[in-house]
């Protein structure tokens, strides 16, 4: 089978496009998550960096008193914010429109848990100092100042390596992604370039399919000419053969076909033949014969040389040769029948026999005209001779004239037979 029939061309092509559409669709997909990842991702680590700084300055603002001790809830909400970031990087989170996914990187995910636990106890630590601040005359104690100043430091050095380590990770993602874009435009080109190849030899096979088509409509043309002159000369043999030709259902002996000589030789005209039976012409003299030519016609398949005798139309006996055997005809088992015409040499041997019985007879006579016998008695046992030979059965009486020397004639009566 050829690979690039039709079928196997659009099976090609079909692939062809579910890889593309694959790999636009998985292109597309990774492109999208990794801007909302690094949106999330940038988003989350300046939303920390800054909310902790924040933080920071309005506790130190409080502790020295240039903000209301009530103001700390807002310090408590910008850490909790900072830690919500961290969460929602580590575990997912929803904010209003916003929708943060878990980061795939271990890494990251490593550096974010450590940020978070530095939170808690930078929030703790901050609320010691400010309970120290709110509940000490002199103000907060300077060990107090340097363990906060020190866990400061310390989450901010944190946020700023998450924040470096976010922009690493996502240059990694960036590169994947130009790789990912080359092997798109390389995947794109050389299935562009396959799709070509097969359009190209799609289209040589249509070529050469069409061409083998008009090839094949110009066999079967020459082929349907060959076959209408084989049938124009196939009619003008059975309508010029002198012998006659039927074809008849092998079933029924329902009749088919005859051609011009079966009308001429049985005179039944094409109209009064065509449909019935071969019983209901009544045919054949005798039903025994036809019912072993069959059976030698079943045997055999072939029959030739079956003498027998057939009825004409106006009840006359034709005798004939028969020549049959099966065909298929219009999807039928079928018998064709040639009859020749033997009244000619039946006649021809009749003639044969009646000489032969006359020269027997002849060389009788000349035998007994030998013996030593009257006139009388020669002459009425050649009679006997010539009455009782085949060649003369149709005689029913003799007589014979003997003329004398004299010129006077006289009759002598032999026999006189009824």
């Amino acid at each position: 089978m050829n690979i690039f029939q039709p079928q196997r061309i659009y099976l090609h092509l079909a692939i062809i496009a579910l890889v593309l559409l694959s790999l636009l669709t998985y292109s597309y997909s990774y492109h999208t998550d990794m801007i909302r990842t690094a949106v999330n991702l940038v988003e989350a680590a300046e939303r920390i960096k800054a909310e902790i700084t924040t933080a920071h300055i309005r506790l130190e603002d409080i502790i020295n008193g240039y903000r209301h001790k009530d103001d700390m809830d807002d310090v408590r909400q910008r850490l909790g914010q900072a830690d919500w970031f961290v969460q929602s990087v580590l575990h997912g989170g929803v904010r209003g429109e916003e929708t943060f996914t878990p980061v795939p990187d271990a890494k990251l995910q490593q550096q974010f848990q450590k940020l978070g636990d530095q939170l808690v106890l930078l929030g703790k630590i901050a609320e010691k100092r400010f309970e120290t601040a709110m509940t000490s005359a002199t103000g907060t104690s300077i060990y107090i100042d340097q363990e906060y100043e020190a866990h400061f430091t310390a989450v901010l050095a944190q946020a700023e390596e998450v924040e470096e380590n976010v922009h690493q990770y996502l240059d990694r993602k960036t590169q994947i992604y130009r790789l990912i874009l080359l092997i798109r435009v390389f995947i794109i080109l050389s299935l562009f370039v396959m799709a070509i190849v097969l359009i190209h030899r799609h289209r040589r096979y249509l070529l050469e399919h069409t061409q083998q088509l008009e090839n094949e409509i110009n066999d079967r043309k020459l082929a349907e000419q060959a076959l209408r002159k084989n049938e124009e000369m196939l009619s003008k043999i059975l309508n010029t053969t002198p012998d006659s030709v039927m074809i008849s259902r092998r079933g029924d002996g329902r009749i088919m076909y005859v051609n011009p000589a079966f009308t001429r030789m049985l005179k039944y005209t094409e109209e009064e033949a065509f449909g019935k039976t071969i019983s209901e012409l009544d045919l054949w003299t005798s039903k025994k014969e036809r019912k072993a030519m069959l059976s030698k016609l079943d045997e055999t398949s072939k029959v030739n040389d079956f003498e027998a005798e057939f009825y004409t139309r106006d009840n006359k006996i034709l005798p004939g040769s028969l020549a049959a055997s099966f065909i298929e005809l219009n999807g039928e088992k079928c018998v064709l029948s040639v009859v020749h015409d033997i009244t000619g040499r039946k006649q021809v041997q009749e003639g044969i026999r009646r000489a032969y019985h006359i020269q027997q007879a002849l060389a009788e006579i000349m035998r007994i005209s030998l013996q030593p016998e009257t006139l009388q008695e020669t002459l009425v046992r050649a009679l006997d001779i010539i009455l009782s030979s085949p060649a003369f059965t149709m005689l029913k009486e003799g007589a014979l004239f003997i003329t004398g020397d004299n010129g006077t004639g006289k009759e002598l009566v032999a026999r006189w037979l009824h």
